[in-house]
Order: structure tokens, then C-alpha cells, then sequence
């Protein structure tokens, strides 16, 4: 299992952020994810994704640093990631988070988990979201931007309909195992659960890891749930959608199991709908 972290935070955020070197130190020296670390930083909406990756093990590596001199400068969006390896070799083009474009917004995106009969190189793909290495991690997100653009055009849909769309794809995607992951434009943050996921609210600012780090005041998100972000303030939070119809056609290329699986269901389906608030289980506290 790889390590996730997120940031989105509002231009003033009150609360102090907790010591992010105890994530970089997961990456090969207080735990076993030394397969790669990755940084993407966004300043503010609008701008493009800053990403830095490399091959050593994380707690070898100036990930901490990178992340410190995001939280100096006051970029307002992060996401970080600890590898594992279980699909691809450790090399730069398999690291997270990688980096699309999809309305004219760059889009940043990182996760944790293994989907099984996802070819990484799906033909249907146009050459904008080819994956560009061989990981499972970047062909979803690659077939995540192609079945947003089939859905929704040329222009970017409002933001509760993407919310729903995202979290609608992910719940599809889990027909072929974990998604756990982080996604962003800079301005709407996307968070999944579907095995292990916290989350901590401060004053202007919210966090996501994997495993809690530092003080904050971190919750467990329930698995199928999927979280939604604007300038450090939870928006919406979704629970797994018992029977929702998919949004999206599943790629030619994954497993007939996987798609009868997921066809088989559709004729119970009810429609989507948001929660009115969220709705979560404290994180149990370490002995």
C-alpha cells in the first residue's frame, strides 16, 4: 500500500499545519514504501501543477523540504505520494501524482491500491491522456480525463455536477480493486476512499493521508466515500451509492468478469444523490 497526502487550504489559514517530515520519513525508514516519492504544488487556481518526482526512497529525498517551502510560500494546494510498487518498475515515468489537461485546467492526481485487468495502454485513449508510463495508477487517471471529456464536452461542468461524476467513477473503478486517491485542479479537491483514508479539518485548511500524521485532529473516512474541497472548507462528502447507475462506459480492454460484474447491477440502480452532511467514524486513537 502507497502513502497519500493532501492540502487544500484557503489563502489564510489559522491553524498551524502539522510536521510533514514524519510522511517523508515513511518512505523507506520508518516504513516500507521506498519504491519513489512525488510532490505536486499549485499555488492558487489557474495555475499550473508544479511536480517534482524521483526514484530514491522517500526519506532520501528533498520531499520534505519541497512540501515545507510549499507551506512558506502559501501554495494553497499539495499533494504528495509515497510509493510501494506493485504494478511498473521504480522509474520516473511511474511515479505519482501525475499531471493532465482537461478545460484548459491542470489536473493533478495520486493513488494507492491495485486495479486488476486495467490494461495501462487502453486504445481508446486520445494522445492528450496516454498513459506515459506503465502503472496502473496512471492509466485510471487517464481513463478518468477521457470519460470526464466524453461526458461532459468541451466545457467544464459546474462543481457539484463533476463532484458527482468523480465520485460516480470511482465507484466503478472499484469493480477492479482499491482506489484510495487524491485529485485536483487547484480549485475543487477530490478525495477517495475504498480501503484507508483521513482526513483532519483546521481553521482554513483541510488534510488527507493515508496515515494520520502529526497532531491534527484526523477522522476516518468510510470506505466508498468520496470528500469534496474548496479553499480549505469541506463541501460534500458522498457515501458509495448502493445501486447508482454508472456514469461512464468501462474501457474495452478491462476484464469480461469485471464488466459483467458491473453491467450485471445496472438494472437495480437508483438515481445519484448528495448527502445533506457528512458523515463519518472518529478515527480510533494509538494506544
Amino acid at each position: 500500500m502507497c502513502q497519500l497526502l493532501g492540502l487544500n487550504r484557503a489563502e489564510k489559514s489559522a491553524d498551524p499545519l502539522p510536521d510533514f517530515n514524519e510522511f517523508a520519513l515513511r518512505g523507506g525508514q520508518t516504513d516500507a514504501h521506498a519504491d519513489g516519492w512525488g510532490v505536486a504544488r499549485c499555488g492558487r487556481p489557474g495555475q499550473e501543477w508544479s511536480v517534482q518526482v524521483g526514484v530514491e526512497p522517500g526519506f532520501q529525498s528533498p520531499l520534505a523540504r519541497l512540501i515545507r517551502e510549499s507551506l512558506n510560500q502559501s501554495e494553497q494546494t499539495l499533494i504528495a505520494h509515497l510509493r510501494r510498487a506493485t504494478v511498473g518498475l521504480s522509474e520516473l515515468s511511474n511515479q505519482h501524482p501525475f499531471k493532465r489537461s482537461l478545460w484548459s485546467r491542470s489536473w493533478a492526481f495520486a493513488h494507492n491500491g491495485h486495479l486488476r485487468g486495467l490494461d495501462a495502454h487502453l486504445p481508446a485513449f486520445c494522445s492528450e491522456t496516454l498513459p506515459r508510463g506503465s502503472t496502473d495508477s496512471e492509466a485510471a487517471f487517464c481513463w478518468l480525463m477521457t470519460a470526464l471529456r466524453a461526458r461532459f464536452g468541451s466545457k467544464a461542468p459546474d462543481a457539484q455536477a463533476l463532484f458527482e461524476a468523480v465520485a460516480s467513477w470511482h465507484e466503478q473503478a472499484e469493480h477492479l480493486g482499491p482506489v484510495n486517491s487524491l485529485m485536483s485542479d487547484g480549485h475543487s479537491f477530490f478525495a477517495h476512499c475504498s480501503s484507508k483514508l483521513s482526513f483532519a479539518q483546521l481553521d482554513g485548511a483541510v488534510l488527507f493521508a493515508t496515515e494520520p500524521v502529526g497532531d491534527a485532529p484526523w477522522i476516518a473516512m468510510r470506505p466508498g466515500q468520496t470528500a469534496w474541497v474548496e479553499k480549505g472548507r469541506l463541501m460534500a462528502v458522498r457515501d458509495r451509492a448502493a445501486g447508482a447507475p454508472p456514469l461512464f462506459d468501462a474501457p474495452e480492454t478491462i476484464g469480461e468478469a469485471s464488466l459483467a460484474a458491473s453491467r450485471s447491477l445496472e438494472a437495480t440502480r437508483a438515481p445519484l444523490s448528495l448527502d445533506e452532511a457528512p458523515s463519518f467514524e472518529p478515527l480510533a486513537k494509538a494506544a
